[in-house]
């Protein structure tokens, strides 16, 4: 497979994406600043830095490196369920799939909170959530390619609401900037698209507050996510969290 080099100012960037294996790796530096990003087996993020190079430089171009359309390892059942992964010695996850409708289309989502909890010399922990849409070409009227690449015309933007009902009836609202790319589901060869917000976890981050919004016998999360032309095209997800706070705040265990 060749490699695919793009060139932006200050930035160089290299895709290098091993096929059947579901793993992408994006090597970014920016102002002598490197970070490396990869996906794993379960689809999820990993963050790390060179030896002894800073990271901060780098943080912000890292979510806009979505420029290789990467295939998944794990096709997953779109039944409503939900999936817990709790004592993974790397990747911990609770995960939500339901079918759902979308501008009128029928289609299957996943909701995905993830945590890398692996912290060496040359790799940090990482916070996120990840949004998958299947059939995503169907809806038309939703510009998703405006999420994708280093220059996404949504790059930057709060485009992702996500609200949280609580048990006490606060409701706690946050804003997220998403990045997007292209994935396909290797049992049914059907192309998913995926949202994502990656932050890492030894900072304070939207993420981490919605994580700990979430271990506070929360009732019920919205999640909304907008079109970059038109803000009343939106998609709408409603999660039922309600009786998995523990796994949440397990999720969250250690975190400052």
């Amino acid at each position: 497979m060749k490699l695919k080099f793009h060139t932006l100012e200050h930035i160089g960037v290299c895709c290098l994406l091993r096929r059947g294996l579901g793993l992408a790796k994006i090597a970014l530096a920016q102002h002598f600043s490197f970070i490396f990003f990869k996906m794993n087996e379960a689809g999820f993020i990993h963050l790390g830095k060179s030896r002894g190079i800073p990271l901060k430089a780098a943080l912000v171009a890292v979510l806009s490196v979505f420029l290789v359309p990467f295939e998944s390892s794990r096709a997953e059942d779109p039944r409503e369920a939900w999936h817990t992964e709790l004592n993974g010695q790397t990747e911990r996850s609770v995960s939500y799939s339901t079918y759902v409708t979308l501008l009128a289309t029928k289609s299957t989502a996943k909701i995905s909170f993830y945590r890398n909890i692996e912290r060496t010399e040359t790799s940090i922990g990482t916070l996120g959530l990840r949004v998958e849409i299947a059939n995503y070409a169907s809806l038309g009227d939703f510009h998703f390619s405006d999420f994708e690449g280093p220059d996404a015309p949504a790059l930057g933007r709060p485009l992702m609401k996500v609200s949280i009902q609580q048990a006490a009836d606060q409701l706690l609202s946050f804003e997220l900037a998403p990045v997007g790319f292209v994935s396909s589901d290797v049992r049914s060869d059907q192309l998913l698209f995926s949202f994502l917000v990656a932050q890492p976890s030894t900072e304070p981050s939207t993420a981490k507050e919605i994580l700990r919004a979430l271990g506070k016998d929360a009732r019920s999360l919205e999640l909304t996510i907008s079109d970059t032309h038109n803000a009343s095209i939106t998609m709408r997800l409603v999660v039922p969290v309600a009786e998995r706070s523990e796994d949440f705040r397990k999720l969250g265990e250690d975190l400052r």
